[in-house]
């Protein structure tokens, strides 16, 4: 049972979740199933819910308890500003919390020994806590630790168009010719090893074929946003320019909406989302690009 804490158990701007687990069970979960549990509710609901203890009680009566302090562990400040990947409603399944949860969760627990996805949302939530300007390339990460794994799992990828073997057989008479006049420049041997590498796949064209294979088709917006990761894992970023801070915010947002467009279709989910690099952050199927009109 999923369920809010009453008000009375927790500070002044600090809501609750329990999970509650009853005795019909033959015993409690798992630690990693409960972090399972935990990372989705936090994925789901926007924001990324801290630990700060439990009970075992036998009927009306406490057995046990554990708790935390709770003014050591939770940033008050930093947990108002929820941003859900999807809009909650009771008129639709997709939007029901209970049924995204009897649907995802047993997907979650499945892919999660597959695809690491728990060691993937903590990078997503550590790009979410750091600035703008550095937080791109550890949300990248998450997306590409994801594709790797996936690729690995389904073998739909070779880092090879063909054999290395195959490859410098194929070039060797060029290869010879090619090393005679390249070896004695300054920078030559790199440039020969490039022309042996050449037949390797780079890492964007592994990223590619994982979005195809969801069915995500990226758009301009988020071409630029993954564009901008390099940038910002490659060189610095100027902000005394404002113009170049909002729009390097408004690529953040393209990305974290990229990531949810990704976990959800991983996870089974097929119906809306929320855009929130745009104005009014509107529904959008899942099938759609983020960051347009």
């Amino acid at each position: 049972i999923i369920a809010e804490v009453p008000k009375y158990f927790t500070p002044d701007g600090i809501k609750g979740i329990c999970f509650e687990f009853r005795s019909s069970l033959p015993e409690i979960p798992h630690y990693k199933t409960l972090n399972c549990i935990n990372n989705l509710v936090s994925f789901l609901l926007g924001n990324r819910l801290t630990y700060i203890g439990s009970s075992i009680l036998a009927g009306n009566e406490i057995k046990e308890v554990i708790l935390h302090s709770v003014s050591n562990k939770v940033n008050v400040k930093g947990n108002r500003n929820s941003m859900p990947p999807i809009k909650f409603n009771r008129q639709y399944d997709w939007g029901n919390f209970a049924w995204l949860m009897n649907n995802l969760l047993p997907v979650y627990l499945k892919l999660e020994g597959i695809l690491s996805l728990n060691q993937v949302l903590s990078r997503y939530w550590i790009a979410k806590s750091i600035p703008v300007g550095s937080n791109l390339p550890v949300l990248a990460n998450a997306i590409e630790i994801l594709a790797a794994k996936y690729l690995k799992h389904t073998g739909k990828f070779k880092m090879e168009n063909i054999p290395q073997n195959e490859y410098l057989n194929l070039i060797k008479e060029e290869l010879e010719t090619l090393t005679n006049k390249l070896a004695p420049l300054n920078g030559g041997n790199a440039m020969i090893n490039k022309i042996k590498g050449a037949n390797q796949k780079v890492p964007s064209e592994k990223i590619t074929l994982f979005f195809s294979l969801l069915g995500i088709e990226v758009g301009k917006a988020e071409k630029a946003a993954i564009n901008l990761r390099n940038k910002m894992a490659h060189s610095s970023r100027n902000y005394s320019d404002d113009d170049t801070a909002y729009d390097d915010l408004i690529l953040t947002r393209v990305y974290e909406v990229l990531f949810n467009r990704v976990l959800l279709k991983l996870l089974g989910y097929d119906d809306y989302y929320i855009d929130y690099s745009v104005v009014n952050c509107p529904l959008k199927h899942i099938t759609k690009r983020a960051g347009e009109e």
